[in-house]
């Protein structure tokens, strides 16, 4: 938000300004009001949760205040490569991932 805060007047005198923002969309939940900063609830979902809600808010506020410039903020999904057909275990690894990584190939 610190960078885009700073890019605004560049945005601003861009003919077409986007921003795009891809972070969870969608799966904000409830603010913890008196604890922002997590220092009580503190956990890798909580901190997921909050992320993705002051993305939103923040974005909101934003996008209130700039009518010229167009906010997106969005799940991809999943993204089809192929990098787990490019995975091997290397002679050092251990017997459970010779036995795991084909696998977890197999069910991905």
């Amino acid at each position: 938000m610190r960078l885009l805060s700073s890019l605004l007047p560049l945005l601003r005198q861009s003919p077409h300004p986007r921003v795009l923002s891809v972070l969870n969309a969608g799966k904000e939940k409830p603010l913890n009001e008196t604890d922002l900063g997590l220092e009580q609830h503190w956990s890798s979902t909580a901190v997921m949760g909050h992320t993705v809600t002051m993305t939103s808010l923040a974005l909101e506020y934003l996008s209130e205040n700039d009518k010229e410039i167009t906010f997106f903020h969005v799940t991809p999904g999943l993204v089809n490569t192929e990098i787990l057909s490019k995975l091997t275990t290397s002679k050092e690894s251990s017997w459970a991932w010779w036995v795991a990584l084909p696998m977890l190939k197999g069910f991905f």
